[in-house]
């Protein structure tokens, strides 16, 4: 009895845990500037142009190429609104309804603008079929990827 009571208390109903409703400040930021930038080409317009401007921006910590900051495991840790996600040769199929869909991304950067839940999370992005070299929202299906590695980053304050 001790044990499930202890579990609901630290538990929401989605499954994740009461840590995963902060959201830390520069994330926050990170939110808000990328948000502003919806339909606008940012720098060159490439994938990873949207993410640098927004850790720029917030002056967090990161290598200026493809380590935005520290590396979560999201199979157990918390997606959280402003981390950066690196796509590495994804593979994603799904379906709704009588329809499959499949998509591929190669080699993407992404900022998540919303967590809906642990499957499913909002991102905006720019180089993209669908809004071109300008920055626009995609649904992410965490439970569509069959293949390849996503790498998920929390911005770090600099020191």
């Amino acid at each position: 009895m001790r044990i499930i009571l202890i579990l609901f208390l630290f538990t929401s109903p989605l499954g994740f845990s009461q840590d995963c409703d902060s959201i830390p400040e520069i994330n926050k930021k990170i939110v808000k500037l990328a948000k502003k930038k919806t339909g606008k080409k940012v720098d060159r317009g490439e994938c990873w142009d949207l993410a640098k401007y927004v850790l720029d921006e917030t002056n967090a910590k990161w290598d200026d190429f493809e380590v935005y900051g520290d590396l979560i495991n999201w199979k157990k840790e918390c997606i959280k609104p402003g981390d950066i996600i690196q796509f590495e040769k994804i593979k994603l199929q799904w379906k709704e309804g009588n329809a499959t869909y499949n998509e591929e991304m190669k080699h993407h950067t992404a900022v998540v603008y919303k967590v809906i839940s642990k499957d499913l999370i909002l991102v905006l992005h720019q180089n993209t079929a669908e809004h071109g070299r300008k920055v626009g929202s995609s649904k992410l299906r965490l439970d569509a990827i069959k293949k390849g590695k996503l790498y998920i980053y929390r911005p770090a304050e600099s020191d």
